[in-house]
């Protein structure tokens, strides 16, 4: 796990370079959200190492959701992001936690995506909702698997 943390740290400077090619001109990205992931990433990779490395299960979880969360605020209108918001940590919680703790992450990740449908402007509710169906199937594949 720790490798991970310490290969996914060039992830945030690859994503602003990336950026220009995909973002939408209203909803620019800066070097603070490059240096949260990477910040991020790095924490996680000194607690994997560290005797408190069973947090890091944990931490990585909330880290993969909230900095998803922050993106789908920032660009509300991009679905692939609404997909992560759900998707990347119950993908890491079926990896990394009981089966017990993977239900609780699917529910506090669809709240998380029905807060951002409350949050976001009328016109990117629909992405939303969108989103939100075709990820439920898929969070039910993976909690039957």
């Amino acid at each position: 796990m720790a490798m991970f943390h310490f290969a996914s740290m060039p992830v945030g400077p690859i994503a602003l370079y990336l950026v220009n090619y995909t973002e939408p001109t209203h909803a620019p990205m800066s070097m603070v959200w490059v240096a949260v992931v990477v910040t991020i990433a790095l924490g996680n990779y000194l607690l994997a190492r560290s005797p408190l490395y069973q947090l890091t299960i944990y931490a990585q979880v909330i880290a993969a959701f909230a900095v998803c969360y922050w993106t789908a605020l920032k660009i509300p209108s991009r679905q692939s992001i609404h997909f992560l918001v759900v998707l990347l940590p119950v993908l890491m919680a079926a990896y990394l936690m009981s089966f017990r703790e993977l239900k609780l992450v699917t529910l506090m990740s669809f709240l998380g995506l029905g807060t951002l449908y409350l949050i976001v402007p009328a016109d990117a509710q629909r992405y939303v909702v969108g989103s939100a169906f075709a990820v439920s199937v898929l969070c039910v594949l993976i909690i039957l698997i």
